[in-house]
């Protein structure tokens, strides 16, 4: 029998999809806890192997309600096939945050139709060990590495 709109097969489908985001947002927010504890205890960073891209989509995922609440546009433009860097993802993940963060109360003296944050990074950048740019600033096109 095909499920139809609101059928139980439906419900538990989406009701599983939930569980999952749930069990992702209390295994991150556990590593942000461990990670502010090792802080705390002056621990050494941590040196993990960790895909960029999964961590720059991860905290714009996270920035989402305030990007749109101060009617802000994000695109990306991310190399694809990365190899893994090592770093720490929460310390990646937090200078990206403020970035991105700082973006949006820089824009918010800009007229709406021109408030569009870009991120872009290029694998001949990050295969070189360069540092990494993007472009946060309003109206302005990225520097090369």
């Amino acid at each position: 029998m095909p499920a139809c709109a609101g059928s139980p097969l439906q419900n538990l489908e989406s009701a599983q999809q939930s569980a999952a985001l749930v069990v992702s947002d209390g295994h991150r927010a556990a590593d942000i806890i461990g990670r502010i504890r090792a802080l705390i205890k002056k621990a050494p960073p941590r040196k993990d192997g960790l895909e960029i891209n999964e961590a720059i989509l991860e905290v714009i995922a996270l920035t989402h309600g305030e990007v749109v609440k101060n009617g802000v546009s994000v695109q990306t433009q991310l190399a694809e096939g990365l190899p893994l860097i090592q770093g720490d993802r929460v310390q990646l993940q937090q200078v990206i945050l403020n970035l991105i963060l700082n973006a949006v109360e820089a824009m918010s003296g800009v007229s709406e139709e021109s408030r569009e944050l870009l991120h872009r990074h290029r694998a001949r950048c990050i295969g070189r060990g360069a540092r990494h740019r993007a472009g946060f600033r309003p109206g302005t096109e990225p520097g090369e590495c």
